[in-house]
């Protein structure tokens, strides 16, 4: 939400790829290296996208808040369901 890039040591895209999918709409790339996962915004401003939670390995519920808090700072409107 603030920019720049994060390294998630450790992190597996099979674990989060719903969760990256809508990442990847939204302007911020999630990209695998040697030792996890990198993300980064690609653009000035995130994109609204919406997110239906489902059960694995579909969007999980567990993240719906943190997407509602980075939605807050989206150009355009969203809707989680």
């Amino acid at each position: 939400m603030a920019g720049g890039e994060v390294e998630c040591l450790g992190g597996r895209m099979e674990l989060v790829a719903a969760f990256a999918e809508k990442l990847d709409e939204a302007g911020i790339s999630v990209e695998e290296t040697e030792k996890g996962l990198k993300v980064a915004r690609r653009n000035d401003r995130v994109r609204a996208v919406n997110v239906k939670t489902e059960v694995f390995p579909g969007f999980p519920t567990d993240l719906q808040a943190q997407m509602m808090a980075l939605m807050c700072t989206a150009e355009g409107e969203s809707v989680l369901d």
